[in-house]
């Protein structure tokens, strides 16, 4: 199962890269993130942990898949459900953004819990979306 939500943001990609590498104040403009705390000292790089408390879903430890100048992805096992969270940035020809949220969760328990693990990444992606690109738009000085 997958779920995608793709948002323009009128901010340079290094700008949306830092708000999403800076783990610990998402809570600070994601209105679906209760708490996250970097694991591993250090910037964030390939193999870093954080444990994540999203709304509706159980506080699980991420691990850092991926990370370059286009985003990163990360990804955690918890109760049966193996999660994939990937953070994609294309820079568009008029200076702005277009941002790529996805979530995979695949297994067993992904399955047979698809209606409320739905419900849960429907209303959680779009909300990180907008709050991504209000926190990004607003360090741009006008």
């Amino acid at each position: 199962m997958r779920w995608e939500e793709r948002i323009t943001i009128n901010a340079p990609a290094g700008v949306i890269l830092d708000v999403l590498t800076g783990l610990e104040r998402w809570p600070e403009w994601n209105p679906a993130a209760k708490s996250v705390h970097l694991l591993t000292a250090g910037p964030l790089r390939i193999g870093s942990e954080a444990e994540v408390s999203m709304d509706g879903t159980p506080t699980s430890t991420f691990r850092v898949t991926s990370l370059d100048a286009t985003g990163f992805a990360w990804s955690t096992r918890v109760r049966g459900i193996d999660t994939i969270a990937d953070h994609r940035i294309e820079q568009l020809p008029n200076g702005a953004c277009e941002v790529t949220l996805s979530v995979e969760m695949h297994g067993l328990m992904a399955t047979l819990f698809r209606p409320l693990v739905a419900r849960t990444a429907n209303r959680n992606i779009p909300r990180e979306a907008a709050g991504l690109k209000h926190r990004a738009e607003s360090l741009i000085p006008a």
